[in-house]
Order: C-alpha cells, then sequence, then structure tokens
C-alpha cells in the first residue's frame, strides 16, 4: 500500500511538472504588441481573420497575421487553426509555420486579444513568455484593458501600479491610492482596484462583474476628494487611504500592516473635529508559517 501510494505520488508530481514546464514554454503574443523573440528577431500581432466553414466537410479557420522584423527587414505571414464543422468529431488542427531557422506552433488563440505559441530556433526552445522590464509589462496591461473595455478610462496617476511574476503567471495590480465612498453609496459593495493577468488575459474584477461595481467619481465627488487631500495632507503613503462620507464629517482611515488611525473632518471648515484614534497593532504570536514554494515576486525594474 505504501509503494503504490509512493508511486502514485510521484507519477502526479512528474504530471504536476510537466504541466508547469509546458506552461514555461508558452510564448505569448498580445496583439499590436511587437515582443522580441532573441538578438536577431521580433514579432508582432497585427489582426485576426476568420472564415466559417460551409459545410461538414469543410473546416473553419480562425486566423493570426503576424510581422517577423529581422534586421531592417519586415515578413508577413499567418497562422491558422482548423476547427471541424462536424457536430461529432469536432475536432481542432493547430498550425506550424517554419521560417528560416524559426518553428512557431500555434497552441492557443483568444479571438481579438492574443495567441500562445510555442518557437524553436534549430530545434531549441525559445522562451519569451513575457518580457521582464516592468514598462514593457504596463504597457501590455493597458493594451489589454483597452482591448477588452473601451469605455474604461482610468487616471494612472490615482492608482499605485505594481508588476508581479511567477513560474505560472504575470499579474499588473491596479491600488487605488484613496478610496472614497459617497454619502448615497455607503451601503454598496464598491470595487476600487483592478489586476490584469498578462498570461491569461485575465481582468479582475472586470471579467467576472463587469463596470458596474467599480467606482467612478462624480465631478462633484472628485471636488470632495481634492477638498479633503488638500485639508488633511492625503494621501499619506506607505499606507491604505480610505475616506468615508457622512452627513457632516468626513471620516477617514489609514492603516498599514503596522498602525493604524481613524480622523474626522469637518465638511464644510475642513478642520479636524474631536475623537481622533491612532494606534499600533499588538504583535502577533509566532505560529507555523506556510512556505508558499512558487511565490509572486514584484518585478520593480
Amino acid at each position: 500500500m505504501t509503494k503504490l501510494f509512493t508511486l502514485l505520488l510521484l507519477v502526479f508530481s512528474l504530471s504536476s511538472y510537466a504541466q508547469k514546464n509546458a506552461m514555461n514554454e508558452i510564448t505569448n503574443l498580445v496583439l499590436n504588441t511587437k515582443i522580441e523573440i532573441d538578438n536577431s528577431l521580433s514579432i508582432e500581432l497585427t489582426r485576426f481573420s476568420h472564415k466559417k466553414a460551409t459545410s461538414d466537410k469543410q473546416a473553419s479557420v480562425a486566423s493570426a497575421h503576424l510581422i517577423f522584423f529581422q534586421g531592417e527587414r519586415e515578413y508577413e505571414l499567418m497562422i491558422s487553426i482548423y476547427e471541424s464543422a462536424d457536430s461529432i468529431s469536432y475536432e481542432k488542427e493547430y498550425e506550424s509555420i517554419h521560417w528560416n531557422e524559426y518553428t512557431v506552433k500555434l497552441k492557443h488563440i483568444s479571438y481579438n486579444e492574443s495567441i500562445d505559441v510555442v518557437i524553436t530556433k534549430n530545434d531549441t526552445l525559445i522562451n519569451k513568455n513575457i518580457p521582464l522590464d516592468k514598462n514593457q509589462l504596463l504597457d501590455q496591461a493597458n493594451k489589454i484593458i483597452t482591448s477588452k473595455y473601451a469605455r474604461f478610462v482610468f487616471d494612472p496617476l490615482l492608482y499605485e501600479i505594481t508588476a508581479w511574476k511567477n513560474s505560472e503567471k504575470t499579474i499588473v495590480k491596479y491600488r487605488r491610492i484613496i478610496k472614497f465612498t459617497p454619502l448615497d453609496k455607503k451601503d454598496e459593495n464598491l470595487d476600487y482596484d483592478f489586476e490584469v493577468n498578462l498570461t491569461n488575459q485575465h481582468v479582475s474584477p472586470f471579467d467576472f462583474w463587469g463596470l458596474d461595481r467599480f467606482y467612478f467619481p462624480t465631478i462633484e465627488e472628485q471636488e470632495k476628494i481634492n477638498f479633503i487631500i488638500k485639508a488633511f495632507g492625503l494621501p499619506r503613503f506607505g499606507f491604505n487611504n480610505s475616506i468615508v462620507e457622512g452627513p457632516d464629517m468626513y471620516s477617514i482611515y489609514i492603516d498599514n500592516e503596522i498602525a493604524f488611525g481613524r480622523y474626522f473632518l469637518d465638511k464644510t471648515t475642513g478642520k479636524e473635529c474631536m475623537g481622533s484614534i491612532e494606534g499600533s497593532y499588538a504583535t502577533m504570536p509566532d505560529f507555523p508559517e506556510f512556505i508558499n514554494a512558487d511565490p509572486l515576486i514584484e518585478i520593480k525594474e
């Protein structure tokens, strides 16, 4: 029984290892984003096209149009997925293209967004999953947001924007520096932050809830926020900064992992009222620490 359990554990471990390595082989090409593959080749995904099948004997074709950049020259190529119209077999065939010493194998298409490919040069794998330059990551994230939610417009100066990566995914996080809750929305569950998963192109929470719960300040509400910023000296960096509007006062909450503060501001004069509280959290006992074998690591440059 013990030997059987050990064998099953070994099979599971090898399967997980293979899945992780297969994921690491993938190069993600995002629409209208030029990615350097190696010192002599860059690729840009420029558009998608689709041809529907007209009978069960034909296949529908979804194609990604690419530009290969080598030196001063540009070469236009196309890679496709062929999908059977037969409702029983429903087979998919992913194309490979060969260009000079490179082979590009299509693995997945997110139509009008991106494609996943495996690239080899002289039969040697090239893994360019996502550039590690932070500015490139932010640029890709912004393009994904624009392509999926064209009506969503935001001011990046109002957010703390960070990039994170582990062996399975790369994420760009947008955290609202000052969170304001208007008087008439105190009972609503508002969203202020969002993040873009560059590996699978998901935008959270928009892909789940849409934009209905996301807070967009009105002109009047932004004037109130500006008034508090000037009167109280927000934001306090290194802290979470939240403002809740009341009938006569603004409640200001500031906290981080070590300390906290709650303050009250007169809505008319902007002066601090009595009742403010400041303190620090008690030291937590030393519980056994959970060790994450694959933590997200911040990309700072």
